[in-house]
């Protein structure tokens, strides 16, 4: 978010069917590496990383996961109560799931996979995010409800990098239960509606 979600390292650098577009030149396939989990188990970090973006969803991307604590959450945004609302909300843990690399639609996908102890607290972190959108990801900001197989989500429309070769970035969030996925992507042909069906993808896992 501010491509701080991870979300802020896209803009400096701050998701089937539908995405064959997303066919074209990319980078050779990297193995994944993993970051040493540090406050989920793994077992309840492989239920969340189910419904991150799977690569099989992207064009040849090089693949990275990270686990996040509260810490690595509160970092991503300069607000003084992020630390307390996760808090208060019942935050568990979470995965962070980053493609990076060449492609003529898509170079940079970030999908965080938040877990909470309760459908009310995860309810409650997804209205504190986009009420604080401008903070995670950038302003002036643009935040729309949006439906996505039934489910409410929510468009999110950073602001874009005025540096030459800026590429368009989009993001949205959706919960699924006690679990928020928060997701961005950058590239040429980034839109709302690739960010739509990615998130949308996420409800068949």
């Amino acid at each position: 978010m501010n491509a701080r979600f991870g979300l802020r390292g896209a803009v400096s650098a701050v998701l089937a069917g539908t995405l064959t577009l997303l066919s074209g030149c990319a980078a050779e396939q990297a193995e994944p590496r993993t970051i040493v989990a540090e406050t989920l188990s793994p077992g309840a970090q492989q239920g969340l990383l189910k419904l991150a973006v799977s690569a099989e969803q992207l064009p040849p991307l090089r693949r990275t996961t990270e686990v996040l604590s509260a810490d690595d959450v509160a970092a991503q945004a300069t607000l003084p109560d992020l630390a307390q609302t996760l808090d208060t909300t019942g935050f568990r843990g979470g995965v962070k799931v980053e493609y990076r690399g060449d492609s003529r639609r898509l170079t940079g996908v970030e999908s965080q996979v938040l877990a909470f102890s309760s459908e009310e607290g995860a309810a409650e972190f997804v209205d504190y995010l986009t009420r604080n959108a401008a903070s995670f990801f950038g302003d002036p900001i643009k935040v729309k409800p949006m439906v996505i197989a039934g489910r409410d989500g929510w468009r999110i429309d950073p602001p874009l990098c005025g540096c030459a070769g800026a590429q368009p970035l989009s993001a949205g969030t959706l919960r699924i239960g006690t679990r928020v996925i928060v997701l961005q992507i950058t590239g040429p042909k980034a839109d709302p509606r690739t960010v739509q069906a990615l998130l949308s993808s996420s409800l068949d896992a």
